[in-house]
């Protein structure tokens, strides 16, 4: 598992939502906070006290008011009365995009700190391209008229493209030059990662309703943005809700919940799904006996003449980790937690 580590905390990167799937006691939750810490940069017993970390479980009467927003009873002078409340991604995001709203200002910070292989000239250069993409300086140079300016640095970066075609049509300047700064300081800038833990227990179409799309990888940031069901209830009724660029998501589910068939096939789509099997999950033990037997039981559980069940079905190494660290006896792993287990499993 810790070989995977790398490589799961790149797939975060490049596809924004991931959901760790794969057998009952794997570690997929333990894996997800560790992919969540290596993110941003802490060690993972301080997450919970992070601004930059949220954790939710999913249950089948969690909605999209605990989610996104709604309204939520109040006594207000006596009187019973209701009052519209945002939900815990709902905050999450909008403490996000705080930091994305200074972008600006810490990408200047970055130049200032960080970017010591350039001189005070270009980097003066550097910050007037960016505050022009970004609409603070007016362009003055050639094909002024076409020029287009962008929301936020996560933006100009996705539009490197397009910046680079009309910089070959106008004066030489720097605009192509910066953004390989910009791609420096996204990975330099504070990330916030999610946690949705049991995903598929919850309906998902109910508690996402309209982020369906802003949920999409492609549609991070302003041009995701969208009303929400109670957009006519807030102080500015026009205001939008998106997930920024620099919000990460992993769920967590077991492939052989019942609630796994309901999972909704146009969520499907938009996460990546990444299988940790009971193999992966043999690091968190140390008893080599232990594992001995973890492996023997899981042969048996897909045997054709045993068990004749799917790899799905094997059982994880958090199962035996408590005996492992000698906290109870073989015969309490097997009455308490294994046989009720393959009980439910064969019934």
């Amino acid at each position: 598992m810790e070989e995977k580590m790398p490589k799961l905390v790149e797939k975060l990167k490049k596809n924004y939502n991931i959901i760790l799937r794969g057998a009952p006691g794997t570690g997929k939750t333990y894996l997800a906070r560790q992919i969540a810490a290596e993110m941003i940069g802490i060690k993972v017993h301080e997450l919970d006290n992070s601004e930059q970390f949220g954790f939710v479980q999913f249950h089948s009467n969690y909605d999209y008011t605990d989610f996104i927003e709604g309204l939520r009873p109040i006594i207000k002078e006596g009187q019973l009365g209701f009052e519209l409340r945002k939900g815990t991604f709902y905050e999450f995001c909008t403490t996000a995009k705080n930091v994305i709203m200074k972008d600006f200002n810490g990408f200047k910070e970055y130049l200032e700190k960080e970017a010591n292989n350039i001189n005070d000239d270009t980097r003066k250069k550097y910050l007037t391209s960016v505050e022009q993409l970004l609409g603070k300086k007016k362009f003055k140079g050639k094909n002024s008229d076409k020029f287009k300016t962008y929301n936020s640095i996560y933006e100009i970066i996705d539009n490197k493209k397009e910046i680079d075609d009309f910089q070959k049509k106008g004066d030489p300047n720097t605009f192509t030059n910066c953004v390989k700064y910009l791609k420096e300081y996204v990975d330099y800038t504070k990330k916030y990662v999610f946690i949705i833990d049991e995903i598929n227990r919850g309906e998902i179409s109910k508690i996402f309703g309209e982020l369906f799309f802003s949920i999409d990888p492609e549609y991070r940031g302003k041009k995701g943005s969208i009303k929400t069901q109670y957009s006519n209830m807030h102080e500015d009724s026009q205001e939008k809700f998106y997930i920024p660029e620099n919000v990460y998501i992993i769920g967590t589910m077991n492939d052989i919940d019942r609630s796994v068939d309901t999972f909704d096939f146009a969520m499907r789509r938009r996460f990546l799904f990444v299988e940790i099997t009971a193999k992966d999950s043999q690091i968190m033990l140390e008893d080599i006996k232990i594992k001995e037997q973890m492996i023997r039981l899981n042969d048996a559980i897909i045997d054709a003449e045993i068990g004749n069940l799917t790899n799905d079905y094997q059982i994880g190494g958090s199962y035996f980790k408590a005996l492992d660290e000698g906290k109870i006896t073989q015969e309490e792993l097997w009455e308490n937690k294994l046989k009720p287990l393959l009980k439910d499993y064969f019934r």
